[in-house]
């Protein structure tokens, strides 16, 4: 088979997922056809594999379907051996195992699967897999432990050793699994959890700090790490070690106070760590907040053409003035709104961007909520302004513009155009099968004199 020819029919078998199809054109190729197409074909299994394995731990397939899936996947990587047999997949196999023990309601099929799993991680490791798999290797024998109910010393000492091989080298992966390892014996159901899990964590929190010394923005991971702990509420944790363990997630940040970095992503991520933080204190939140707008707007200043970082400053700039407001600082809570609409301005070609009209015309309403109770014609019409342009961009596929809209004329003493505003609104987003309903309207304070109105 033809190059040309090869390459049309594989893209359009891979954009089907027909596995089948695949599976028939490598029976169809010679010896010297398939080790010539060898890697295309491998590419090809893998990219499927991941779209499925990717639906199945996402939810996005129906349970009663699960099953099956999961031995279609198995199916894939057999498929793949037999083009590459040197490349067995066991970190892919054991992966499906412990979703098969999840899924399975018996204890047995539960434990016969998870130690198909421990097997799979084992017998790579054996054979030089990487070094990371211990932490799978370690999660999986955790899981087996729960189901099993026996929760041995010698057995807890052997996860934790496997953890801190895994974390010979620094990985956000096994930050994540250690990290989640250490409050799932938290929640172990035997009287030695919390002396295992402060074992654990003490672990965690050394291995950590060595790398903490290579690397400062290591605290960033950390700190992130508990955070995501606390947010997610999948453990059972009391309310006083719970406030331990955000003061620590907030104290980790000190270190990072003013790091030094021209990596966009990176920027993102400790100007939210900072905001998030300024959320979480009960007092001392505006130097956070600063710092938070620091990292923030140098984002701006690289990548001036994006609306993510003046949206994230300027809501930054918010949490503040509501600070200021709260202490009657209203020079400084307009000093704070002035320099958002300078942030906003600078964004390259802004009149083109539909997310950032939309924000910038929600920021302008806030500012007039906030310092002149909405009194404030210019701000009101440069809103106006923003939000006719986000509608337009939007294509009548959004409905904030709308709303803004509606708010604006509402607060301005106009309630007939803010009700011509929202009726527009109900028309344009409702269909032959749909209603549009004033749901998010409805659940708005600054619309309550209208509320009754609308139902």
């Amino acid at each position: 088979m033809e190059q040309k020819e090869f390459n049309e029919t594989l893209e359009k078998l891979t954009d089907k997922e027909d596995v089948a199809g695949i599976e028939a054109l490598v029976n169809s190729l010679s010896a010297e056809e398939l080790e010539l197409y060898q890697t295309e074909l491998l590419e090809a299994y893998a990219n499927i594999y991941s779209l499925w394995y990717y639906d199945l731990i996402c939810g996005k397939i129906k349970e009663e379907h699960q099953e099956g899936i999961v031995q279609e996947l198995f199916e894939i990587l057999t498929l793949a051996e037999k083009i590459d047999p040197e490349n067995t997949h066991p970190k892919q196999r054991a992966q499906c195992y412990e979703f098969l023990s999840e899924l399975k309601g018996e204890e047995t099929d539960k434990l016969l699967n998870i130690q198909k799993a421990i097997d799979e991680y084992s017998d790579a490791l054996k054979n030089n897999e990487n070094i990371l798999l211990n932490a799978s290797l370690a999660n999986a024998l955790l899981d087996k432990m729960l189901i099993t109910q026996e929760f041995a010393d010698d057995e807890f000492l052997k996860i934790l050793e496997l953890f801190e091989l895994a974390f010979t080298i620094y990985s956000e992966t096994v930050t994540s699994s250690f990290i989640h390892g250490c409050f799932r014996i938290l929640n172990f159901p035997f009287s030695k959890n919390h002396y295992w899990h402060s074992r654990f964590l003490n672990k965690f929190t050394l291995a950590l700090t060595r790398f903490t010394k290579e690397e400062p923005i290591t605290f960033l991971s950390w700190s992130d790490a508990l955070v995501r702990v606390l947010e997610y509420q999948q453990y059972e944790i009391s309310p006083e070690y719970a406030a331990e363990l955000n003061d620590i997630s907030i104290e980790l940040l000190e270190s990072i106070t003013d790091y030094q970095t021209d990596n966009e992503w990176l920027l993102n991520q400790l100007g939210f760590a900072f905001e998030k933080a300024a959320k979480r204190m009960k007092k001392g939140k505006l130097p956070y907040y600063n710092i938070a707008l620091t990292y923030f707007t140098k984002g701006q200043t690289l990548k001036p053409a994006t609306w993510t970082f003046p949206v994230y400053a300027t809501n930054v700039l918010k949490a503040m003035a509501v600070i200021y407001h709260s202490q009657q600082n209203r020079e400084k809570v307009i000093e704070l709104f002035e320099e958002g609409r300078i942030l906003f301005s600078k964004v390259y070609e802004h009149e083109k961007d539909f997310t950032l009209n939309l924000y910038w015309g929600e920021y302008l309403i806030e500012y007039a909520r906030l310092v002149y109770n909405f009194d404030a014609p210019e701000i009101l019409e440069e809103a106006t302004e923003k939000s006719l342009i986000a509608k337009e961009l939007g294509s009548n596929y959004y409905n904030q513009p709308y709303t803004l809209l509606a708010k604006i004329a509402l607060k301005t003493g106009d309630k007939d155009k803010c009700m011509e505003i929202l009726k527009e609104c109900k028309k344009v987003f409702s269909t032959e099968y749909y209603e549009y309903d004033m749901g998010q309207v409805l659940g708005d304070e600054d619309f309550r004199e209208i509320w009754a109105e609308l139902t």
